[in-house]
């Protein structure tokens, strides 16, 4: 009942994302509804007519975005609320500043990397290679 209730929301913002991504403006976008709708619930549908091994989706996108909710996106918001923060007060940057944007740079880099890491062990264990 989940599943069947909670599709449509997913599949609207996945719509609209891609409305997004493809920087389509209101007008066009009642132009290219049904094409992408029609387009993505194919894509979709094929994925799943090949993938029968739901645990595989679910572990890739739990490597990737769970690394990005936990490293990636925090990093970035505080990078750019540093560097909000001095232009706004119209001082340059200081050596403490520069250090936590380093810092943070690294923390992104991180996890990349583990999310990297968390799709390569997904593939082998799905090939049986783990």
């Amino acid at each position: 009942m989940a599943l069947i209730t909670g599709y449509p929301f997913t599949f609207s913002a996945l719509r609209d994302g891609i409305m997004d991504i493809l920087k389509i403006k209101n007008e066009e976008r009642n132009k290219v509804f049904v094409p992408i709708t029609l387009t993505s619930l194919s894509v979709l549908t094929a994925l799943a007519l090949v993938l029968k091994d739901v645990g595989f989706v679910v572990s890739i996108s739990g490597a990737m975005f769970g690394c990005s909710v936990m490293f990636i996106i925090p990093a970035i918001m505080n990078i750019s609320l540093i560097k909000k923060q001095a232009k706004n007060m119209g001082k340059t940057l200081t050596k403490s500043n520069n250090f936590e944007i380093t810092t943070n740079y690294g923390m992104m880099g991180t996890g990349f990397v583990m999310a990297v890491i968390g799709v390569l062990v997904s593939v082998l264990k799905q090939l049986g290679k783990l």
